[in-house]
């Protein structure tokens, strides 16, 4: 007895025209701002990974207005013409290749006892003080008096 197994393409229970290219961009867009929060808290690390999130945020902003522009067009995002997902892929490439800096730079850091190898950039924002009328340095158990 043999099995015949039906095969269907991504996305194939949708039934709009357009519904992938905007489900991609809803997706983009969730992921930006999951993305937007950590590339705010990535200041306190160093420049390299603040570079990642930034960078990474460029991308997923591109490609959901790529998309959702795609889905407003009427065309499957694969063989889109659209300027704004072109853009994203090259953002993305980008990306990539600044988070292979940053984490062989946080490797190599690791490996060599936590000294930098590889330069990463201070943090932008130390966070030295609490905004919520405390004048204490985090980390300090009691403020000196």
């Amino acid at each position: 007895m043999f099995v015949i197994l039906e095969t269907t393409k991504l996305g194939g229970t949708l039934t709009g025209k357009n519904d992938l290219a905007n489900g991609l961009a809803w997706f983009l867009f969730s992921f930006a701002i999951f993305n937007t929060y950590m590339l705010l808290w990535s200041s306190r690390v160093n420049q390299a990974v603040f570079a990642v999130f930034l960078t990474l945020e460029i991308t997923e902003i591109l490609l959901a207005i790529g998309f959702w522009t795609a889905a407003h067009r009427g065309v499957a995002p694969t063989g889109a013409e659209v300027g704004w997902i072109r853009a994203g892929g090259w953002a993305g490439i980008v990306t990539a290749a600044v988070a292979w800096y940053a984490s062989a730079a946080l490797v190599l850091a690791a490996m060599n006892k936590g000294r930098a190898i590889v330069p990463v950039g201070r943090a932008l924002w130390t966070g030295d003080r609490v905004s919520f009328g405390q004048r204490r340095r985090l980390g300090q158990a009691h403020p000196a008096r």
